[in-house]
């Protein structure tokens, strides 16, 4: 009975290892990447945003009326990326706040799971340019 429990122990602690050195890479990988390249990835979290929605989604509680109202506000929010308007990530993080656009969106038309590995991803690209901004100040 002792090595059942042993055996699940060296499982459960590989697994939270494997999970630990994943969330290590991925900040790694942001960290390396210049901010063009932090915009770039700004921009495709911004689009998958976009394809998780069409016109037959719901936004009742959130500031926006129709799904074309978020195809602007991503549209201009892609567009002042691509001008390397980095000030931009900081506008953006109250869209994913919480009861922000984005999270109210996940909640409403269910990519929940979704939304969390994509406020992730967009924490740490904030926090990049956050430490940046210090560093040259």
């Amino acid at each position: 009975m002792t090595s059942y429990w042993l055996i699940i122990a060296i499982i459960l602690g590989g697994f939270f290892t494997l999970l630990n050195n994943k969330r290590k890479f991925v900040n790694h990988f942001y960290k390396n990447l210049s901010n063009d390249q932090l915009a770039k990835e700004t921009m495709l979290i911004l689009n998958k945003i976009l394809k998780l929605h069409n016109k037959e989604s719901y936004f009742t509680y959130t500031k926006i009326d129709s799904y074309t109202d978020l195809e602007d506000i991503i549209s201009k929010y892609n567009e002042l990326l691509s001008k390397k308007n980095f000030k931009t990530i900081f506008d953006l993080r109250n869209e994913f706040a919480p009861t922000g656009l984005f999270q109210e969106l996940s909640i409403q038309n269910g990519w929940t799971e979704a939304y969390k590995e994509l406020l992730y991803k967009f924490g740490i690209i904030h926090n990049i340019f956050c430490e940046r901004l210090k560093n040259t100040s």
